[in-house]
């Protein structure tokens, strides 16, 4: 559906933020500069959310379109260094607008991309392809100096800017929620001793920065598995999210749990993981007072 009507531009025209032909999220709705996407809005986490616990008529839709990003980000990153354009067309290829001749380069909104990638991987681990990528981002950019590396790219990495931005440093770290290498690590450290963004960046960059602790912390989770519940007679189906748990020395740890259950009556039966790939039977689970069990 197209709707127009009057701004103080003149009339304008938009109609769906997604490009159902793709499944993807197209740049504006707008009629006149929508006809591209943007990769850091590819969110396949969240539709994985959606088509699981939206509405019942959208749910092939969402988990078309999480797949379809995740297919996007291999399309989409360069296979030497892991960077992504800030535009592409549907197909993955760098787009350069009229109004933004820059954008088939790795600039501002490319940034946030590989934590999209990442906490896709850590919220459901479906995609493998994931983890190389992270892997690969994190090599160019270690490569570059890991207190050193500027902020702006072309895609076969050679460097346009110099400063060493808070808001990479940052989504840089979240990709460490999927990366193998062991200087993973050193990504989330550096993200821990940058000091609070400050001065002029201090939105954009600010904004990476807390969303980042919050990712790097275990703290933005997938809660749709834990409220459901409350809300449901039924809770058979398919469940996955974080759950907190005590260990011997007092520590509190966050793992993540994906289940898979069928109910009858209060017994609950099925199988029970870390993820879609690791599931292991139980046959004594209840479901009562709001409260489950197994």
């Amino acid at each position: 559906e197209v709707v127009t009507g009057q701004t103080k531009r003149g009339p304008y025209s938009a109609g769906n933020m997604f490009e159902e032909k793709y499944k993807m999220v197209r740049f504006v709705p707008g009629l006149d500069r929508g006809g591209f996407t943007d990769p850091s809005y590819h969110l396949p986490a969240f539709y994985e959310l959606w088509a699981q616990w939206g509405p019942p008529a959208d749910r092939e839709f969402w988990e078309q379109a999480a797949q379809t990003s995740r297919d996007f980000f291999q399309k989409a990153t360069n296979p030497q260094t892991g960077l992504a354009p800030d535009y592409a067309n549907f197909d993955g290829t760098p787009y350069a607008g009229r109004f933004n001749s820059a954008a088939a380069n790795f600039r501002y909104d490319a940034w946030r991309t590989e934590m999209n990638w990442s906490v896709d991987w850590s919220w459901w681990a479906k995609d493998p392809r994931e983890r190389q990528l992270s892997d690969r981002i994190q090599s160019f950019f270690a490569s570059k100096g890991m207190d050193t590396y500027g902020s702006l790219f072309t895609l076969d990495g050679n460097q346009t800017n110099a400063t060493h931005a808070p808001g990479l440093i940052a989504t840089n770290a979240v990709a460490s929620l999927a990366a193998t290498h062991p200087r993973a690590k050193d990504f989330v450290k550096a993200l821990w001793e940058t000091a609070i963004p400050a001065g002029q960046q201090r939105y954009y960059d600010g904004t990476l920065y807390m969303m980042s602790m919050l990712h790097c912390s275990g703290q933005f989770r997938a809660w749709g598995a834990l409220a459901i519940p409350a809300l449901a007679d039924d809770i058979g189906g398919r469940w996955s999210g974080t759950f907190s748990q005590t260990l011997a020395d007092g520590q509190s740890q966050s793992a993540s749990a994906y289940l898979v259950l069928k109910q009858s009556g209060t017994d609950v039966t099925g199988t029970g993981g870390t993820d879609e790939t690791q599931q292991w039977p139980f046959e004594k689970g209840k479901f009562e007072n709001n409260k489950f069990s197994g």
